[in-house]
């Protein structure tokens, strides 16, 4: 398992409003940022509840849950989960190993429809 940060989300314009896309780093320094404890407690329980699924390290798909906070500095806050994100490729195409991903900076991309998120690595 991989700690995958909440780098950012945004809803889409029309015709796909209904549409939420989320974005998860590796790096903490690259996460979004929350001023309060409190306001990234509550927005881990929005995450928990959209179903983020992203395709397994180990095959098939996972629903990213049990998002939880850590502070990064004095009165900064960020977000993350646990899940088997699968590790971005080195420049020769070959699955880096977890010490590569903890180090690089990656950014994984979700789409979420109705209950269910679809996400993908994006290499930065």
């Amino acid at each position: 398992m991989l700690k995958g940060y909440v780098n950012r989300w945004k809803k889409r314009d029309k015709p796909e409003e209904h549409v939420m896309d989320y974005w998860f780093c590796s790096r903490a320094e690259n996460a979004a940022v929350w001023d309060t404890r409190e306001g990234a407690e509550n927005d881990c329980v929005l995450f928990n509840h959209h179903r983020i699924v992203i395709p397994s390290s180990e095959g098939g798909t996972y629903i990213c849950r049990d998002f939880k906070v850590e502070e990064r500095a004095p009165g900064e806050f960020v977000v993350f989960c646990m899940a088997p994100f699968v590790p971005k490729e080195n420049s020769s195409g070959e699955s880096s190993n977890r010490e590569q991903f903890a180090r690089s900076p990656a950014c994984y991309v979700g789409t979420n429809v109705g209950t269910e998120t679809k996400i993908k690595l994006l290499t930065l």
